[in-house]
């Protein structure tokens, strides 16, 4: 398959064939935007008040304060999201501290250290939750997905309820009017038991979630097959610069552009696990998450390879070199990168600094955007 096929897929993968029609608000430091549009919204900086309307939103910042109104969803990664507008399909969000102060409708898809659900209406959807702490004071209709340290259900859930929590808690206005199965190291008391209208499976999770998984594991990957993997992705990533479109990632950046990029990447990195995991709960869309599935793994070292190719030109330009030859950029980067991924918990964030450099790449070059 071509390049120009791999990206174009790529783009219209993750943006839904949109991203000519968006407005862009980028590097932003604090901005009040009271905007009506009927396309999608990207902001990437600091802080946002967003009071107007847009189809999507697309947030990548510090802090975000959302009144608006969005046809569709609301996609976010911050250090703290609020929610006082209307969504109509959703929330996408990463964050330390999420708060919704009125109804949604749609799937929601949240992880956060903190997430506090208090609207006063019924919020309409599937909700999958992975957090610190959960309070659900609200009122939601749809089946609920929570893992968390500890959950407090406060209000009416009218659907299926499945939480892995250290503790969990129903308050005395709580209810849930579905089935409940739960893992805890702390089975619900009758007076809370008798505020659920279904059927109650209970399972003692007293070893926590991930202690005990280690045996189902062999044992680390010798070294031997690591070199020989790496040397294997370090062959197929010439491979694909021999290809003419890549000629262009022979312009060095500076750091500023690289952070800018990385930015950018941060849509397709984060949309795409959401639309897989969208596509298997929509049943019907299957083959569309198994095609996605399949796709992952080109994709990825496609996108690792423009990301490592643009590092390394950032390298040279570091350095000074009179260098203006991508393979010799990747190559660079690519043993300092095979050094520093081995490195357990920072070989992940490397792993995503790098891909994400190389989505934002392909995204810019799509959009024409310098």
């Amino acid at each position: 398959m071509q390049f120009r096929i791999l990206v174009s897929f790529l783009i219209v993968l993750f943006l839904g064939g949109t991203s000519n029609a968006a407005e862009l608000r980028f590097d932003q430091q604090r901005l009040n935007e009271s905007i009506h549009i009927e396309d999608d919204y990207l902001f990437t900086g600091e802080q946002l008040h967003f009071n107007g309307k847009a189809r999507d939103l697309f947030f990548f910042g510090k802090e975000l304060e959302f009144t608006g109104n969005l046809n569709l969803a609301l996609f976010a990664m911050a250090r703290s999201v609020s929610v006082r507008g209307s969504i109509g399909n959703g929330i996408k969000a990463a964050a330390q501290f999420i708060t919704v102060h009125n109804k949604v409708i749609g799937t929601n898809l949240i992880g956060a250290e903190e997430v506090v659900w208090e609207t006063d209406q019924q919020s309409i959807g599937d909700t999958f939750i992975g957090a610190r702490k959960v309070f659900l004071k609200g009122p939601i209709k749809g089946n609920i997905y929570i893992g968390a340290g500890e959950v407090f259900i406060e209000n009416e859930i009218k659907g299926n309820v499945q939480i892995r929590a250290g503790q969990l808690k129903i308050a005395p206005n709580g209810r849930i009017d579905g089935n409940l199965k739960y893992y805890s190291d702390r089975e619900l008391s009758p007076e809370e038991t008798a505020r659920i209208t279904g059927t109650i499976s209970y399972v003692t999770d007293e070893a926590g979630i991930f202690e005990g998984r280690a045996e189902d594991y062999d044992d680390d990957m010798p070294i031997w097959l690591m070199i020989i993997l790496k040397l294997a992705l370090t062959v197929v990533g010439l491979i694909i610069l021999i290809i003419p479109a890549t000629k262009g990632l022979e312009k060095q950046l500076d750091g500023r552009a690289i952070l800018s990029l990385s930015v950018w990447g941060l849509i397709p990195v984060f949309v795409y696990p959401t639309l897989m995991i969208l596509s298997v709960l929509l049943i019907i869309t299957i083959p569309f998450a198994v095609f996605m599935i399949l796709a992952f793994v080109p994709i990825f070292v496609i996108s690792t390879t423009i990301g490592i190719t643009m590092i390394g030109g950032f390298l040279v330009k570091q350095m000074k070199l009179n260098i203006s030859n991508r393979f010799i950029f990747y190559l660079m980067a690519a043993v300092l990168y095979s050094f520093l991924s081995l490195a357990p918990f920072f070989g992940i964030l490397l792993m995503f600094f790098v891909s994400s450099v190389g989505c934002g790449q392909a995204l810019l070059l799509m959009m024409k955007k310098p």
